[in-house]
């Protein structure tokens, strides 16, 4: 349906017209006056919107009389409405928003902090739940804004798969690839940290795979142009088909049709927030951080050109 386009040129107009009223519904005399169709012209055209399942001829009543309109057919309607009623209202306040990190490109700019220390002297690791981390000591006087340890353990984790840096003898230490990695322009670094989450999503447990990454990013369209978000409102209307969910499609519920829309467990939960709040954050493709205590995120000028 996004993609459908007409030779008519009118036929393309009339599509255009009803999908972008507010109601998904104009009225069929409207129609007529603006192109100045006849009535067997305007009934040519209806033919060839419906036999291509694009809209239909409906009608209202108003007061004692029935007014013809032109509306998608009823169950995708339904679906456009629904799709509508779920994007989610503008965080106003964003000077109040707590960022992450307040750069957009944050995390990567923070790897690169970490190898420029690494070069001055090797820095000293821990071992933390099997992973490798630094002190928060050697951390502070790395990064200049607040941090957890979960994230700490992010970034060397991420520096020593990108084969960036290594431990030995107890310390990190940079490899000759970081020397390279250091004159890459700041959005080829990002990609690269983008390339290394799409392929760690593969391995995700429950069943997960890179399609469902790709899956909630489509979504993340829908939400380019509004700002910051929360996450919990971005669910309700999210319809990407990950784990065991269909994509959405039409179903017979008793004597009716309507589209079916993914119903996530926790587990999906779960792992759509780690798809927006570590692959895409980490990459530079969002940005994340709380309001009034609830998480929330927008997607970057960075995301918006990557993800178009």
């Amino acid at each position: 349906m996004d993609e459908i386009s007409f030779d008519e040129p009118v036929l393309n107009e009339i599509m255009n017209e009803v999908f972008s009223s507010p109601t998904y519904k104009v009225r069929a005399k409207d129609i007529m006056e603006k192109y100045e169709l006849t009535r067997e012209a305007f009934e040519e055209s209806m033919l060839l919107l419906e036999f291509n399942l694009v809209c239909c001829l409906s009608y209202n009543q108003t007061d004692e009389n029935w007014e013809e309109v032109i509306t998608p057919f009823y169950e995708w309607r339904e679906f456009l409405r629904f799709a509508q009623d779920t994007l989610p209202d503008s965080i106003k306040n964003i000077y109040e928003i707590q960022r992450t990190h307040p750069h957009d490109f944050g995390f990567v700019q923070d790897m690169t902090a970490v190898i420029d220390e690494i070069i001055k002297s090797p820095i000293s690791v821990e071992e933390v739940d099997g992973c490798h981390c630094i002190s928060d000591s050697a951390a502070k006087e790395i990064l200049s804004h607040p941090f957890s340890k979960s994230y700490i353990i992010s970034l060397i984790e991420i520096l020593k798969k990108l084969q960036l840096i290594e431990v030995k003898d107890g310390s990190l230490h940079v490899r000759n690839i970081s020397h390279s990695w250091k004159q890459k322009h700041l959005q080829e670094q990002a990609i690269a940290v983008y390339r290394y989450g799409s392929r760690q999503s593969t391995a995700m447990p429950g069943g997960y795979i890179d399609r469902d990454l790709r899956e909630t990013e489509k979504c993340l369209k829908r939400f380019m142009g509004r700002g910051w978000v929360y996450f919990e409102d971005f669910l309700k209307g999210c319809c990407a088909p990950i784990g065991d969910n269909e994509p959405v499609r039409l179903v017979r519920k008793g004597k009716r049709w309507r589209y079916q829309t993914p119903t996530y467990s926790n587990k999906d939960k779960e792992t759509i927030y780690q798809y927006l709040f570590h692959t895409l954050f980490y990459a530079g493709l969002i940005a994340t951080g709380t309001y009034e205590g609830k998480d929330c995120f927008c997607v970057t000028p960075f995301g918006r050109m990557t993800m178009n």
